[in-house]
């Protein structure tokens, strides 16, 4: 059930998330490259958030390590005070698929399912009753504009529809949190700024916090705060 607590404006909140120093290095041809050092961050609840910084400074990385997709070299990950680095894989799967969505600039659907399908996956996975998820697909679906095209097969849909049917799918567990890794990068402008808009009013009445990685300048212009990556490192912090 969504949390009904409304966000005030100007509040502290507590951190549903808190990223405290992490670090993260990757092999290339013989040596060791380090994309994050040191980076702490905090996500409170129903904030919006954008990371951004230059292609290839680790925004990607940093927000695959928030989803727990990536594990960090060093540094914790505290979800409402637990500790994630305690989780086992089979515990962490569990931990995404009830409270975290994610959409990316790919949308990742499956072509051979229909839009309701692809929308009802994370439920099943979850171990929801047909039925229930299906309902609570179609009522996703209707909520990001796009019910009309749930019998149709993702490759009879346009780019501004499938990403609309991932950010469903996203949605489909009411998570805490949502991460998206440059959402409308495949987009025109003007589905783009559906998405946009559609962003924020899930955000709003769904009481969920958002985390975003984009050049999209208009996009991050439109999130509560902005955090820049330079070197492995947050420098600064626009509110």
């Amino acid at each position: 059930m969504v949390d009904p607590t409304p966000v005030v404006p100007g509040k502290k909140e507590s951190p549903i998330l808190e990223a405290i120093a992490i670090a993260k290095s990757f092999a290339y041809d013989g040596a060791r490259i380090e994309v994050l050092r040191n980076v702490n961050l905090s996500i409170a609840k129903g904030e919006t958030l954008a990371i951004v910084g230059a292609s290839g400074i680790g925004k990607s990385t940093l927000l695959h390590i928030l989803g727990t997709l990536e594990k960090a070299d060093r540094g914790k990950l505290i979800f409402r005070g637990r500790d994630l680095s305690d989780y086992d894989e089979k515990r962490l799967a569990r931990f995404r698929n009830l409270k975290m969505g994610f959409v990316f600039q790919f949308h990742h659907l499956l072509t051979e399912f229909t839009a309701l399908e692809n929308t009802m996956l994370p439920a099943l996975i979850g171990g929801a009753e047909k039925e229930r998820a299906r309902a609570t697909a179609i009522e996703m679906l209707e909520r990001v504009g796009v019910a009309d095209k749930q019998d149709r097969r993702i490759n009879r849909l346009s780019g501004g529809e499938q990403q609309r049917v991932a950010l469903a799918r996203a949605l489909i567990q009411r998570p805490d949190l949502l991460l998206a890794d440059e959402p409308t990068g495949n987009l025109d402008r003007r589905n783009s700024q559906r998405v946009h808009r559609l962003l924020l009013e899930l955000n709003r009445d769904l009481g969920m916090s958002l985390v975003v990685v984009t050049h999209n300048l208009e996009l991050a212009a439109m999130m509560d705060r902005r955090v820049t990556i330079v070197e492995g490192e947050i420098v600064s912090a626009e509110i």
